[in-house]
C-alpha cells in the first residue's frame, strides 16, 4: 500500500513505479523527443507515437490503436457502455476526454489559446484549425535571379513569411 496515498497494488514493482508519481521521478527517456517516462511500459507504448504502429484493432470496426487501453475505451462506443457522467447536467458518456471536452461547455473553460491573435479554444483540434486557416494570401512568385519564392501572408498581426527556394527548371512561374 502507498503510504502517500494509501493505494493498493498487487506487486512491489508496481507500488515503486507508483511513488515515483509522487515524487516526480522519471527514469525512462524517449531518445526520439526527449519526454520522460516512469514505467518502461509507458515509454514502450509512447515508442508507438513515433513508428506509427498501432498493434491494437478493433475485431467490430477495424480501427487500430498505439495504446491497449485506447482500444478499450474504443470498444465502449460499440456496446453503448458510458461510465462517465457529467457533475453539472448528469449527461453519461463513454470515455474521459469526451467528458471533459462536455465539461468545458458548462464551465466556460477555453485552455488551447493562440499564440498570437489570442483567441482560446476548446479543443486543441480547433486551435490547430484556425492556425491552419489565418492565411489571408498565398503566392509563389518568381524574382530576378529566377528563384521561387513563396509568400503567406497571415491575418494574424499581418504577418509576412517568405521562402525562398533555389532555381530549377522544373517549376512552374508565371
Amino acid at each position: 500500500m502507498c503510504n502517500i496515498c494509501n493505494k493498493l497494488f498487487r506487486e512491489r514493482s508496481a507500488l515503486r513505479y507508483h511513488k515515483m508519481t509522487h515524487t516526480g521521478e522519471k527514469l525512462y527517456k524517449c531518445n526520439l523527443c526527449g519526454k520522460v517516462f516512469t514505467p518502461r511500459d509507458n515509454l514502450e507504448c509512447h515508442a508507438g507515437s513515433h513508428s506509427g504502429e498501432r498493434p491494437y484493432t478493433c475485431n467490430l470496426c477495424g480501427k487500430a490503436f498505439v495504446h491497449r487501453g485506447s482500444l478499450h475505451s474504443h470498444r465502449r462506443t460499440h456496446s453503448g457502455e458510458k461510465h462517465y457522467i457529467c457533475i453539472f447536467c448528469q449527461k453519461l458518456f463513454c470515455d474521459k476526454s469526451t467528458l471533459r471536452y462536455h465539461t468545458r461547455t458548462h464551465s466556460g473553460e477555453k485552455p488551447y489559446k493562440c499564440n498570437l491573435c489570442c483567441k482560446a479554444f476548446k479543443r486543441k483540434f480547433s486551435l490547430g484549425i484556425h492556425t491552419c486557416n489565418t492565411a489571408v494570401d498565398s503566392a509563389f512568385i518568381s524574382d530576378k535571379n529566377g528563384y521561387l519564392v513563396f509568400i503567406y501572408i497571415s491575418m494574424h498581426l499581418e504577418i509576412m513569411i517568405f521562402l525562398a527556394l533555389k532555381p530549377y527548371e522544373g517549376y512552374v512561374t508565371q
